[in-house]
């Protein structure tokens, strides 16, 4: 960890983000400016295969004694303790951090530390801004607080849809000086090839996501089941992993769900392009704050067909009729409706696939995104 090279720092809240969201990043940025790159996340299950693999591309991930989630003023003083021992000690000219907890304490460590280059890069609002509760409620004026003392700290803020950008704007939280629209984190259209969908008589649909209920998860499997009793071959899949969020449906009540429903559940694997590529029309009915979904950019890139939500981060991903179906969020008629769509007129599917192809050429390029990032990099 010398002082004597230039390096660049990426906080992050967990490992695999690193490798699904700022892999190209990374690598642009040690590329451009020749620093070394360091990475931060908690040592979480992916922590040990995420390091091997970013060390491969001369990138060092350090563990980060952080809790993304957890409220324990204790151990986020020990978060922050730690992250500005280490931030002191590998001495950035450049910090660029995401999620809730590594933007506030990063941008807090780099300002006490004179961090030439501060930049945030706000991936979607999730579950903090998606659910109504009063818990959810009280820690949303919580984060909107310190938002507001940390953000003009950043010298650049990077949105990935319009509807972020503008609640940010109007709480006060950041100016439209200090912020850019990015077409969410991109795609590397090398690593997602287009793949003409399959010419098989039978349509399949996947959902792929996290299992939460914000997600759509439930709506995709109602809407499959009335679906199967009218085209009994339609194949319907689902690729993800459960998750302990409040927001989660549960274990056992998911799978009740994909029986009753005559859903395909492909567990959690580690790449997705070889179930994009065997299916025929992506769904994600999501109604969760995103940033741009990942899941749906891989699939413009692949050449699918997509339903989605008309909803802030996923409606950026189809235009409507041309490349798939915009759905209102939570309702399971119009999910439905769409599905039919294409299964009444299978020849959409590759006349939307190649729709998808294009929007991802000519904006979701990753290369395209990494650009709009470090041109705002100013040392």
């Amino acid at each position: 960890m010398s002082n004597l090279t230039p390096t660049a720092l990426f906080i992050a809240a967990s490992s695999k983000s690193l490798i699904n969201f700022r892999f190209d990043l990374m690598v642009a940025v040690r590329q451009q400016y020749k620093v070394q790159v360091y990475a931060l996340a908690p040592q979480d299950k992916d922590f040990a295969a995420v390091k091997q693999c970013l060390a491969q591309a001369e990138i060092i991930l350090i563990a980060l004694n952080l809790n993304n989630t957890g409220l324990n003023v204790f151990k986020d003083l020990g978060c922050f303790i730690n992250l500005y021992k280490i931030v002191r000690k590998l001495n950035p000219m450049i910090m660029m951090m995401a999620a809730v907890k590594p933007i506030i304490y990063g941008l807090m460590v780099g300002w006490l530390l004179h961090v030439k280059c501060r930049i945030v890069l706000m991936t979607g609002l999730g579950h903090l801004y998606t659910v109504q509760d009063r818990k959810t409620k009280l820690l949303r004026v919580i984060s909107n607080t310190l938002y507001r003392v940390t953000l003009p700290l950043a010298h650049h803020v990077f949105f990935q849809n319009k509807d972020d950008q503008q609640l940010f704007l109007d709480l006060n939280l950041t100016t439209i000086n200090q912020s850019t629209l990015t077409p969410g984190s991109g795609v590397n259209l090398n690593q997602f090839p287009h793949t003409p969908a399959s010419s098989n008589q039978f349509t399949t649909f996947l959902f792929i996501g996290r299992l939460l209920k914000a997600k759509g998860i439930e709506e995709y499997c109602q809407a499959a089941g009335r679906i199967k009793a009218h085209y009994p071959n339609t194949v319907f899949q689902v690729l993800g992993g459960f998750h302990s969020n409040p927001n989660s449906t549960g274990h056992h009540g998911l799978q009740q769900l994909f029986l009753e429903n005559g859903i395909d559940y492909l567990g959690e694997q580690p790449s997705t392009l070889a179930y994009l590529q065997a299916a025929h029309v992506i769904v994600l009915p999501s109604y969760y704050r995103e940033g741009v979904p990942k899941s749906l950019l891989e699939a413009l890139s692949v050449g699918r067909a997509i339903i989605t939500t008309d909803a802030p981060g996923c409606r950026e991903t189809v235009i409507d009729g041309n490349n798939g179906y915009l759905v209102s969020p939570q309702n399971v008629d119009d999910l439905q409706n769409a599905m039919v769509k294409i299964l009444e007129n299978p020849d959409q599917v590759q006349r939307m696939g190649h729709a998808s192809r294009q929007l991802a050429k000519t904006r979701f390029d990753v290369h395209i995104v990494n650009q709009l990032v470090t041109q705002k990099i100013v040392l």
